[in-house]
């Protein structure tokens, strides 16, 4: 995956990749996706290169998705670009396909288990069908 400029639009957003080490705190991004960051570091190409949102971040996005303008929003614009660059595509109509998953932030940890309860989209290969994906499943 390519790395972002330290002024590229995820970076604005502080978007987290797998890949980054910051995506390995629990207290940023949630249980769940702290163990994936590790896996795609221990476990060379067992897990495929995405992104984790804080709460904030998945709240800003689900903002978007509710929006009755997407197309013309100044936000979403915005929002696109930080997927796109930190997803490493280059266009909105995507060269891979992904997957949008729910989880909570202690999901998966020693007090809790909410195996199965969340959302799951699978599939997406647009910028638009993940930030949607991204409101459905908050």
């Amino acid at each position: 995956m390519m790395c972002s400029s330290p002024d590229s639009p995820s970076r604005q957003l502080n978007l987290l990749r797998l890949s980054d080490l910051a995506c390995q705190d629990p207290e940023l991004v949630g249980s769940k996706s702290a163990i994936l960051a590790r896996l795609f570091h221990i476990l060379p190409g067992a897990v495929p290169p995405g992104v984790a949102l804080s709460p904030s971040q998945t709240d800003f996005f689900a903002s978007l998705s509710g929006s009755a303008s997407l197309s013309e929003s100044d936000s979403l614009a915005k929002a696109s670009q930080a997927l796109l660059a930190a997803l490493g595509e280059h266009s909105p109509t995507m060269g891979k396909r992904y997957a949008v998953r729910s989880s909570a932030l202690d999901e998966d940890s020693a007090r809790y288990s909410f195996a199965g309860q969340y959302e799951t989209a699978l599939g997406l290969s647009s910028v638009y069908d993940i930030i949607t994906a991204i409101g459905a499943c908050v």
